[in-house]
């Protein structure tokens, strides 16, 4: 597999080779993978030097094509698909993401399969159920099935990777059974830590760790109505950057360069926000240091 990356100082793109999750040449089906990831927009690195974009100080992939070919098939032909890529979403109607909670679905939800690597989310149900949606916990996207699931048999509905991210997230199934005509929710199944110790192990946060100053200042939502946007500038680069949300799960970030005021979420104004803090946890100089504390305005 190979895919193909556009420059952005210059016209054309420039071939990556893709290995599977094992490090082999092969990428398993039914297994979603990461294969290239960046910032949408990046800082010219050769500004006013060279390239056809040389007097632009900043490059953006929005409208760039991506190219994905491999060999597939019993015949290994080869074939290729392509993305373009958009402009982000309006985000500033967003709501927190809502708690995941459990209901009286006649299905068990578990995790199994559990390796050292990975685990699969399962349901097994005592009557066939239709409509099946699996919950995933943000920023994750939600997995939907248009096939029935039978009784009585242990269904796949998902393999991840244990990643600290997924660690103690919580997963749900919506669907309709059998024996009804309205939706319901099953167990709550959480997600296993990356590792035997990483449930138990505590990371040290320094207070005012970090070189970067969080605000939060009134904003109005495209759809109307008062907001308000958490904003945060370093002095330097910060990495595993995580907006602490009171009530509700993080928001991740892989990293945030220095120099530069990053817009992280706008959010409607909300009575539950009344004098709940929100800050930042990241990871600067091999330590994970915690921002200033700011509150909805």
């Amino acid at each position: 597999a190979r895919l193909m990356v556009p420059w952005l100082f210059k016209d054309g793109s420039f071939p990556l080779n893709i290995k599977g999750s094992e490090d082999t040449d092969e990428i398993q089906a039914d297994k979603s993978q990461v294969i290239w990831s960046s910032h949408t927009l990046k800082e010219n690195e050769y500004f006013g030097v060279y390239g056809d974009h040389k007097k632009e100080e900043w490059l953006s992939y929005v409208g760039s094509t991506f190219s994905f070919t491999a060999k597939c098939g019993e015949d290994s032909n080869t074939e290729e698909v392509s993305i373009v890529i958009p402009e982000a979403p309006e985000t500033t109607t967003t709501a927190p993401p809502q708690p995941i909670t459990g209901g009286d679905l006649p299905c068990t939800l578990s995790v199994g399969d559990v390796t050292e690597t990975q685990a699969a989310i399962k349901l097994s149900c005592t009557e066939d159920v239709k409509e099946v949606r699996l919950i995933t916990p943000s920023p994750f996207n939600n997995i939907k099935f248009p096939q029935p699931l039978t009784a009585g048999k242990s269904w796949t509905l998902t393999t991840l990777e244990r990643t600290p991210e997924l660690a103690g997230k919580t997963f749900v199934v919506e669907a309709i059974p059998k024996s009804g005509s309205d939706i319901s929710k099953s167990n709550l199944a959480k997600f296993p830590a990356a590792d035997a110790s990483a449930e138990s192990e505590e990371v040290a946060v320094v207070e005012g760790g970090l070189p970067c100053k969080l605000t939060s200042s009134a904003a109005k939502l495209v759809g109307g109505g008062p907001g308000f946007t958490l904003s945060m500038k370093c002095d330097e680069t910060v990495t595993d950057a995580k907006l602490k949300i009171p009530g509700y799960a993080d928001r991740i970030f892989k990293d945030l360069a220095g120099g530069k005021e990053w817009n992280l979420a706008t959010y409607p104004k909300q009575d539950e926000f009344h004098e709940k803090a929100f800050y930042v946890e990241a990871k600067w100089q091999d330590t994970v240091g915690k921002s200033n504390e700011v509150f909805q305005p």
